[in-house]
């Protein structure tokens, strides 16, 4: 018989903490259907435990380089994580 390997809850990191009080209680007021239909579809993985989020400073989000303007020493550490070197 084929077993199934148990595979890890994948885990959202948000740095923003209304956001991550607004998906886990389904509050807030949402303008359009897209968000709200966005919002409930996270508060549903939440539920049925297919996903959890956990709150991380802005300095600790990695992919931040890649959705906004970023220069100086804050440039420097993105490259050295994405290219993988040590340097810090």
């Amino acid at each position: 018989m084929l077993q199934m390997k148990k595979t890890e809850v994948p885990l959202i990191f948000q740095d923003n903490i209304s956001v991550i009080s607004m998906v886990t209680t389904g509050g807030g007021i949402t303008r359009t259907k897209h968000l709200r239909t966005r919002m409930f579809l996270v508060l549903e993985s939440l539920k049925e435990k297919r996903v959890n989020i956990r709150y991380i400073h802005t300095s600790g989000m990695n992919a931040d380089g890649l959705t906004k303007p970023i220069d100086g020493k804050d440039f420097d550490y993105f490259v050295s994580k994405v290219m993988g070197c040590n340097k810090k």
